[in-house]
């Protein structure tokens, strides 16, 4: 008997041929007919599943060919046994002999149903397999697309978050440095309101100290302790003018500040 497959791995039908009976074609399978709709694993599951199909089929049919053959061989046997006294050619003739036209058609009809009983329940199995596997494929589909929405969310976010911290950096450096500046302005306004009253002071006791030396003190001291009781008046308001100064520079930075964004 000759068996052909027609390319089994991309169509969806295969022949039967024989001799003396027409070609019997068998649907098998509803696959499209274009692989690559489905997916890779899919396919490579499909290829071997109709590999295993098409190997069981050609086996069965083997051993209806070794079955018949067997047959011829123990008939012969047994014919040579039972005439071993007649000629050869009488025995040949009989090992020769073949099962007639009306039993291998019934042999091969209940073989053919059979393997279609077989084909049906693969094919049932198949799809049955084929569903559950497309249904799990949709499925991890959505999951990976929520997945990768979630992922770009969190990566927008990290983003955001990683310029607002640069932001606040640079804003914090630039208040250290406001800082300073203010420190620095502070004390040089302090040290030239400071240093003037220091001389001066300093100033005032030269005087005081020469006056003491040159004077008469029992008829000059009324006349120094009234100059001595003016240059504390004016040491006092040379120390209030200083504490105003210095206020109205701490006002003024307090308000910078708070006009500042």
């Amino acid at each position: 008997m000759d068996f052909r497959i027609n390319d089994f791995l991309t169509e969806k039908r295969f022949y039967s041929t024989d001799d003396d009976e027409d070609i019997c074609e068998l649907n098998i399978f509803n696959l499209p007919d274009n692989p690559s709709s489905y997916p890779s694993d899919l396919w490579l599951w499909v290829k071997f599943l109709l590999f295993d199909l098409y190997s069981g089929w050609a086996h069965n049919q083997s051993g209806i060919s070794n079955e018949i053959i067997l047959g011829q061989a123990n008939g012969s046997t047994v014919q040579a046994s039972q005439s071993s006294n007649t000629s050869n050619a009488p025995a040949l003739r009989r090992s020769h002999s073949t099962l007639s036209q009306a039993e291998r058609a019934q042999r091969k009809r209940m073989t053919d149903q059979a393997y279609r009983g077989r084909v049906k329940l693969h094919k049932e199995q198949m799809k049955s397999n084929l569903e559950s596997l497309t249904g799990e494929n949709e499925s991890l589909k959505k999951e990976n697309q929520s997945l990768k929405a979630a992922n770009a969310s969190m990566n927008q976010t990290l983003t955001d978050q990683v310029k607002e911290i640069d932001q606040l950096r640079s804003d914090l450096l630039q208040l250290k440095n406001d800082h300073e500046k203010q420190n620095i302005l502070l004390e040089t306004l302090s040290g030239l309101l400071s240093d003037p009253l220091k001389l001066e002071n300093e100033k005032l006791k030269e005087e005081n100290a020469i006056l003491r030396k040159d004077a008469n003190l029992n008829s000059r001291i009324p006349l120094l302790l009234e100059e001595n009781a003016k240059l504390k008046i004016e040491n006092k308001v040379l120390k209030v003018q200083n504490d105003a100064l210095c206020g109205k520079i701490i006002a003024d930075n307090d308000k910078k500040r708070e006009q500042e964004p």
